[in-house]
């Protein structure tokens, strides 16, 4: 059996198997996503050993490096959570060296898989964030639109430069409308996202339920312990620090910000580069061409 294919499959077993605790629990098990980095670096150890060549580790291990770097900055920045971080570590190791198998050759572009699939992911991260905020607006609309309203105000005067742009592109050509266009609709996302984000996306919880990565919102200073909000999240220390104060009955809840399920974006993605091809490209195509 292609060794390749084992390394695809086990992919998207782990993403489908992520995708389930990220929708649930909205947490993503460290085992799942180190079983993959595991499997990926040691299946292409076992390849390079077998083949002579030390190029399937090292592509597999290159392709870590790289993704390492651009989780850990997304992290960092508050982005994405530890286990979104991981998973695409993850499939790094296990995805560097995939071929074009016979469903996938009518790749328009040859560059490699991994980024593919990354850009793909990117599509469906934008549509469950879309569809994941729609239903929150919908549930709290009360909320959403006083949010919305507020936000609106406070940003109204960005809309002046696509006011001034959009009859001006008209005179030149059709990309020229289309990037107008793209401005206008990113704006109104931001608002409605923020909106969102604002009225629907905290809650308070019980110190003793924390995660590692749970945002939590609220700088607390009681007794001798001090906790500053992080981007990249709560560290385990600080939980048993918080968890030890609600035992002491210092500290009853603590108020975080949830995020919308990110790894079944890693799962359409991967899915859809293996069978579809390269989505962005294509998009890109169709828009161009109208």
């Amino acid at each position: 059996m292609n060794p390749e294919l084992i390394f695809v499959a086990v992919a998207v077993i782990a993403t489908a198997i992520g995708s389930v605790f990220d929708i649930k629990a909205r947490w993503v098990p460290d085992y799942n996503n180190y079983a993959m980095v595991f499997f990926g670096l040691g299946g292409h150890a076992i390849l390079s050993l077998q083949q002579n060549s030390i190029w399937p580790f090292a592509y597999s291990a290159i392709a870590v490096a790289v993704l390492y770097a651009l989780s850990s900055v997304l992290f960092y920045a508050g982005v994405w959570g530890g286990g979104d971080a991981k998973m695409l570590i993850g499939l790094g190791a296990l995805l560097a060296t995939v071929p074009n198998f016979v469903f996938m050759q009518n790749f328009p572009i040859a560059w490699p898989f991994l980024i593919t699939m990354w850009t793909n992911t990117l599509l469906f991260g934008a549509l469950i964030g879309f569809v994941g905020t729609s239903y929150l607006a919908a549930k709290h609309f009360s909320g959403f639109k006083k949010e919305f309203e507020k936000i609106f105000e406070k940003y109204k005067l960005f809309l002046i430069p696509a006011i001034i742009l959009f009859p001006v592109a008209y005179y030149f050509n059709k990309t020229s409308i289309i990037f107008v266009f793209v401005l206008f609709i990113l704006f109104v996302l931001f608002l409605v996202f923020k909106s969102v984000e604002n009225a629907c996306m905290f809650k308070f919880i019980r110190p003793k339920k924390l995660v590692e990565g749970d945002w939590v919102v609220d700088e607390i200073k009681i007794a001798d312990v001090r906790y500053k909000p992080d981007k990249s999240g709560i560290e385990k220390k600080d939980i048993l620090e918080l968890v030890e104060l609600e035992r002491l009955g210092k500290l009853d809840k603590v108020k975080i910000k949830e995020g919308l399920p990110y790894v079944p974006a890693f799962f359409l993605g991967l899915l859809s580069a293996l069978f579809y091809g390269d989505l962005m490209f294509k998009l890109m195509a169709m828009l161009f061409a109208f």
